[in-house]
């Protein structure tokens, strides 16, 4: 059976601006607006616009800056897929959407990005448990794809269709590198396979 493989990138640095904590949760700030999390858990966040209608068959675009604050306690939709081994199925195509977690003290810690697996046909960033990682000191950065057809779809009518899944996780961790700081000096990328105990693990539901 070809085993997939998940990609870890790991980058020390500190998060991105925090203002304290308030009775409605944490609230961080990113490159396109306030979110407000909960226990250090900031779930949801947009990384590219919706790749919907005249996105659909395109590269990830900006996010459109949001005024307020989003709240991002909880994960945003599954990509769409049939329901799999331990994943559901879902027709969400709205669905490009990180998930942050971090430690009390989140200055100068290794920050991890977990490129999930399941054969470019399944799964999600919030099917795995981080607590883990997290208790160890990393900040820690989940992320959805686009999968299946909508992932990896060519055609000669679409001038430059094709592998939107991986410009997808492109995507995702050019924001971890706008919002998270850090030296590139200090940035490392190693690779491990999503079959064997990788570190992380799936949620319990």
């Amino acid at each position: 059976m070809r085993s997939t493989t998940t990609i870890f990138a790991a980058v020390a640095a500190a998060f991105a601006l925090t203002a304290p904590a308030h009775a409605g949760g944490d609230i961080i700030r990113t490159d396109t607006g306030l979110v407000s999390g909960a226990r250090g858990s900031f779930q949801g966040i947009p990384f590219a616009a919706p790749p919907v209608g005249a996105n659909r068959w395109r590269d990830p675009q900006p996010v459109t800056p949001w005024q307020g604050v989003r709240d991002a306690t909880r994960p945003g939709p599954r990509c769409a897929q049939d329901e799999g081994l331990g994943s559901p199925a879902s027709d969400a195509e709205d669905c490009l959407y990180l998930n942050v977690t971090r430690p009390d003290d989140a200055r100068n810690r290794p920050v991890l990005v977990w490129v999930h697996g399941g054969g470019f046909t399944s799964g999600a960033g919030s099917d795995y448990g981080v607590d883990q990682l997290v208790r160890a000191g990393n900040v820690v950065v989940t992320f959805n794809y686009r999968l299946g057809a909508f992932g990896y779809f060519g055609h000669p009518g679409l001038a430059g269709s094709g592998a939107f899944g991986l410009a997808d996780q492109q995507a995702a961790l050019d924001w971890v590198r706008r919002n998270i700081r850090g030296s590139a000096a200090t940035r490392t990328t190693s690779r491990c396979s999503a079959r064997r105990r990788a570190g992380c693990r799936r949620a319990r539901s």
